[in-house]
C-alpha cells in the first residue's frame, strides 16, 4: 500500500462511488465488493500468465523488451485497480457506516476473498481493517450518542421534578396568603 487513500467525508466517497458507477450495484454492497476484487484478480491473472511464459517465450520477449513492458503494464494497472479497490470499499463503508448489517455484508465478503484472492491478501487485509475501523468509530459515536441522550432525559426528568416541587411550594404559598 504505497499511497495512503484518504475518504475525509460523505460527499468524497458519494463521488468515488459515482466515478466507478460500473463496478457499484447500488442495491447489494457484496455485489459492488466482488466486483471491485474481481478487477483486481484480473490484473493478477495477466501478471500470472507474464510469469508462467515458457522459457522460449521468455527468452524471446527478454530480447525483444517485451517482458518487461508488459510487466511494467501489469504493475502499473494493478496499482491502480488497488487504489480503486480501497477508494470503492472505504466509501461504501462510510456510505453504509449507520448500517451494521452492510458493514457486515463488506467484512464478510472480505473476508472469504482471503483465501480466493492469493496475491492480494495483503491488500484485503488493509481494506479489511480500514473496513472495521469504520465500523468501530460508528459504534463509538452511537453509543456517545446514546450515553448524552440518556444524560439528557435524566437532566430534562430532573430539572422536571424540581420545577414541579417548586410550582407545589408556590401554590401552596399563595393558597395560603388568600
Amino acid at each position: 500500500m504505497g499511497s495512503i487513500v484518504a475518504i475525509k467525508s460523505r460527499s468524497e466517497a458519494v463521488k468515488v462511488l459515482n466515478e466507478n458507477n460500473d463496478l457499484v450495484n447500488q442495491n447489494n454492497v457484496r455485489q459492488t465488493v466482488q466486483n471491485a476484487l474481481c478487477k483486481l484478480n484480473d490484473v493478477e491473472g495477466r501478471i500470472e500468465t507474464i510469469e508462467n511464459k515458457g522459457f522460449f517465450k521468455r527468452l524471446i520477449g527478454g530480447v525483444t523488451g517485451s517482458n518487461q513492458k508488459e510487466m511494467v503494464a501489469a504493475m502499473r494497472d494493478i496499482t491502480a485497480a488497488q487504489n480503486t479497490t480501497i477508494q470503492l470499499v472505504l466509501s461504501l463503508s462510510i456510505m453504509h457506516s449507520q448500517n451494521q448489517k452492510a458493514l457486515e455484508d463488506i467484512l464478510d465478503e472480505l473476508d472469504k476473498s482471503k483465501g480466493t484472492y492469493i496475491r492480494i491478501t495483503d491488500h484485503i487485509e488493509f481494506l479489511y481493517s480500514q473496513v472495521e475501523n469504520v465500523r468501530e468509530s460508528n459504534k463509538k459515536t452511537s453509543s456517545v450518542l446514546t450515553n448524552t441522550k440518556n444524560f439528557l432525559k435524566k437532566t430534562f426528568v430532573g430539572i422536571g421534578i424540581v420545577v414541579g416541587i417548586l410550582l407545589i411550594i408556590g401554590l401552596f404559598i399563595y393558597n395560603k396568603n388568600f
